[in-house]
């Protein structure tokens, strides 16, 4: 469930919210909320010719909606989303987490990859946190 820190970059328009996505998306989230891509893609700079993209939109928009969309889900995964983003982008390890918390590692690891399920997929889960996390226990 680690990914490396190396991961590829992303243009806006191949983000589809996969794992490797959110979890580089968590690793930006600063610079996206802030309205900057964290690469350098012409998707909303100028062409060499001197000609723009058909944009009908500022250029921060694109980063600060991906930022807001993740930022949303992660909210309605409550303190497991947190975990989510500490143990991907601060790098703190299941065990630190576990011993923070009070519970075990392998309870860490269980809400950290619930908690990455929710957030990830192409449109927001209708169903609450507590609902998913529910159906997923009856399988």
């Amino acid at each position: 469930m680690t990914y490396n820190q190396e991961d590829s970059t992303y243009s806006y328009r191949e983000i589809r919210f996969s794992e490797r996505q959110i979890v580089w998306v968590f690793r930006n989230l600063i610079e996206l909320k802030l309205g900057r891509w964290p690469v350098d893609y012409t998707d909303y700079t100028d062409l060499p010719s001197g000609k723009k993209k058909g944009v009908h939109e500022a250029y921060f928009c694109a980063p600060m909606r991906i930022a807001a969309e993740v930022e949303m889900r992660l909210e309605r995964a409550g303190s497991d989303g947190l975990l989510c983003v500490d143990y991907f982008t601060v790098g703190l390890s299941q065990e630190c987490l576990a011993k923070c918390l009070n519970c075990s590692v392998e309870e860490i690891g269980k809400r950290i990859d619930r908690a990455l399920r929710y957030v990830r997929g192409w449109n927001r889960k209708e169903r609450t946190y507590e609902e998913f996390v529910k159906h997923k226990r009856r399988r």
